[in-house]
């Protein structure tokens, strides 16, 4: 199709109209629904980058997060499960306070 590409590759800065302002950005309440929550991709990409949302004051106030796996689990077996999962994919700086705060959206 031809036309502008929507992003560039560059070796600099990120193109212009990808500089979005943490002002200019709000989040709506919302429930996610992660089919295969407990599947690697859950684990090792989705949860952990959910929780560094959550640590950069990042997500809503209300939102909730269903995993929905084959093995059934209760909210707390699946919250334990997670908290492994974003000590051992996240980025290292693991926080109480932020996990309580992020874990009781968790079902």
């Amino acid at each position: 199709m031809p036309g502008k590409p929507l992003i560039h590759a560059s070796s600099g800065s990120l193109p212009e109209f990808c500089d979005i302002s943490p002002e200019r950005v709000s989040m709506q309440p919302f429930t996610m629904v992660i089919f295969g929550g407990s599947g690697d991709l859950s684990k090792r990409k989705l949860l952990p980058t959910l929780y560094h949302l959550c640590k950069e004051d990042s997500l809503p106030e209300e939102y909730s997060v269903i995993g929905f796996a084959s093995s059934e689990r209760t909210d707390e077996e699946y919250r334990e499960l997670i908290k492994k999962v974003v000590q051992e994919f996240g980025d290292g700086q693991f926080d109480i306070k932020c996990w309580e705060r992020f874990s009781r959206h968790l079902h």
